[in-house]
């Protein structure tokens, strides 16, 4: 939607997502931070059709012509920079519509020994 949404407000001219949406979608290797070219062979995809990939703060051009898109998070992402969890080990639970945990690991992931993805 965020990709969209860009599209949209800048009148066509940037196409792109950030690092927490692209996450989302389970076709981005968080490992290298980019599309898993892999999985789009696997699926008979074309990757160029996918967003660019951006920091969340990164610029996303400018909307309605004018204004720049500064910041295109995930919301969950954001709910746990919201909440102040700004410290390795801080986490936050949202409930609603959507669900999730979240945890702040520091500057590297943390991946589960126990069979979680």
């Amino acid at each position: 939607m965020d990709s969209y949404l860009v599209f949209r407000l800048t009148g066509g001219t940037r196409f792109c997502t950030d690092l927490s949406n692209a996450s989302r979608t389970q076709l981005f290797d968080i490992r290298r931070l980019a599309w898993d070219a892999e999985l789009y062979r696997l699926f008979d995809m074309d990757i160029a059709c996918l967003p660019q990939v951006q920091h969340s703060d990164g610029d996303f051009g400018a909307g309605l012509g004018r204004w720049p898109i500064a910041a295109v998070p995930g919301d969950s992402h954001a709910a746990l920079l919201g909440q102040g969890c700004l410290e390795e080990g801080e986490a936050k639970g949202t409930f609603g519509t959507g669900s999730s945990a979240m945890i702040n690991t520091g500057g590297a992931p943390l991946y589960s020994r126990s069979g979680l993805s």
